[in-house]
């Protein structure tokens, strides 16, 4: 057993704090606060779910998520620090298993964040991937800001000092880059530039006409979405749907900005659904320890998942996911642990657990995952061995959930192995795409199936949805990889996973 010291836990004994468990039809609270602050934070969300439908599909119900979506509401910042990256205050992760959502409480911008990041989630999940960058990036700070207010959805008023510093910056990103040309913003700092100036344009285009000095551009909006969605050009899209230049725009934008009188304003939604919501029950610290393990594992802190994970494999407390969530912190960090050391961990989970669905595919997956490692080597029928084995999990976990997006994810990479038919695999990645279209993992392996099949235009347009650089500069390097792959593909040459090129 590797041999584990635990700062976090003994940190204030984070597990054995009082952590209340919270359900409601979108989400799983995990929550340090009260009861009563609690339920009041998971009715807003819901209410707030209610008001994203409206604004994304014109509805109130979005289709529920196939997977859990957990909340975890922190209450103390040093015990939140433990579960950061970077200067994040707030921030929804996305997996084609479950959706984590990280909040400090009574921190508004953490809230802010993470909201932010779920209202991506939304839009590329049941809107269209055809949306240009700056819409989707505009309505997604534009839900953000929406608070629950007595049953209605309302923004906080933009401040004056932050509208004139975007009107003076304006011409960093003139409007027809801003609206044409993605491959541009070719800086952190202009990334940032061009999010701030679609928030505050979609703001303008949403609410401008409540001030009798601007026009109403609702109905030009709208058409111009439509138009896109129709699969329109960009450029098209705008000239047959509003009645301006970009370059009138942009000066309409910044007359607005330093003109406006910002009043505060209602979002358009329908009528609210009431939202029902249960007492909150203690948790028990086991559970608790894992729900802080996954969220460690899924916010990119390894150390804190293997603390978490690792401190009741030490106690050797039967729960199965301790020891694959032990396994998955150990391969995924950087320190060197044995194979045989992290296998055993899958192996004893399933020891423990043979027919839960998760720890089913947890070992599948960590046989999938040293089978692609180009710097493992395995005997060709210790190879044969382990596929047979990846078939039976995978097989046994399609038969338990075939409609679940990470078992036909799964089952699809599978039959992506060059001694697998790819043919076998098509309806499995089908049924994920379906199920969760704008998942990473889900949309790599959309862009590898097309490009087994020739579609290259298809593959083409994942990879472009994929590389658009939303808040962070540079191209993921699977997206890079995927690029050449389809190079090699179209001039049909070889192409080598594990090459360097």
């Amino acid at each position: 057993m590797v041999s584990l010291c635990t700062p976090v836990l003994a940190q204030g004994d984070l597990v054995q704090q009082r952590w209340m468990g919270l359900d409601s039809s979108h989400f799983t609270v995990l929550s340090q606060a009260s009861d009563r602050q609690t339920q009041r934070f998971l009715r807003d969300m819901e209410s707030w779910r209610q008001i994203a439908a409206y604004q994304i599909v014109g509805g109130a119900v979005l289709p529920a998520i196939p997977i859990p979506n957990y909340v975890y509401l922190f209450d103390s910042e040093a015990d939140f620090a433990a579960f950061l990256v970077g200067e994040e205050r707030g921030y929804f992760y996305a997996t084609p298993r479950a959706n984590f959502m990280g909040i400090l409480l009574r921190d508004d911008q953490s809230l802010l964040q993470a909201r932010h990041h779920y209202a991506h989630f939304l839009i590329r999940n049941f809107s269209d991937l055809r949306l240009p960058r700056w819409y989707e990036e505009g309505l997604a700070a534009y839900l953000a800001g929406v608070n629950i207010d007595d049953g209605r959805g309302e923004l906080a008023r933009p401040s004056a000092d932050g509208y004139s510093a975007l009107a003076q910056v304006s011409d960093t990103i003139p409007m027809g880059r801003l609206l044409y040309r993605d491959d541009s913003l070719a800086s952190p700092r202009l990334i940032q530039f061009a999010n701030l100036k679609s928030e505050a344009l979609f703001h303008y285009l949403r609410h401008g006409y409540a001030e009798d000095a601007f026009p109403d551009r609702r109905a030009q909006l709208a058409r111009y979405v439509e138009l896109l969605l129709e699969g329109r050009a960009a450029r098209f899209a705008f000239d047959q749907s509003f009645d301006i230049t970009t370059a009138e725009l942009d000066a309409e934008y910044v007359d607005y900005l330093s003109n406006s009188r910002r009043p505060r304003v209602d979002v358009e939604h329908g009528e609210l659904a009431p939202v029902q919501v249960p007492g909150a029950a203690p948790l028990d610290p086991d559970r608790v320890a894992i729900l802080l393990g996954e969220l460690g594992l899924n916010s990119g802190r390894l150390d804190t998942a293997e603390q978490l994970f690792g401190s009741l494999v030490e106690t050797e407390a039967p729960v199965a996911r301790a020891y694959s969530g032990l396994g998955d912190a150990l391969r995924f960090d950087l320190d060197e642990v044995s194979d045989q050391t992290i296998a055993a961990y899958f192996e004893q989970a399933t020891a423990l657990a043979p027919e839960d669905l998760n720890i089913i595919l947890d070992l599948g997956e960590y046989w999938e995952s040293e089978l692609s490692d180009c710097e493992k080597t395995y005997s060709e029928t210790r190879r044969q061995s382990l596929f047979t084995v990846m078939q039976e999990q995978f097989t046994r976990a399609f038969n338990m959930a075939p409609d679940n997006p990470e078992v036909n994810l799964a089952m699809a990479q599978f039959y992506l192995f060059p001694e697998q038919d790819w043919r076998l695999g098509v309806s499995y990645q089908e049924k994920a795409f379906a199920a969760l279209p704008a998942d990473s993992f889900i949309m790599e392996q959309a862009a590898k199936y097309a490009m087994a099949a020739n579609e290259f235009d298809y593959a083409e347009q994942l990879i472009s949805e994929m590389a658009q650089p939303l808040h962070f500069y540079g191209e993921p390097d699977y997206v890079s990889d995927l690029r050449i792959r389809l190079l090699k593909k179209r001039r049909n040459e070889h192409y080598d996973a594990c090459a360097v090129y």
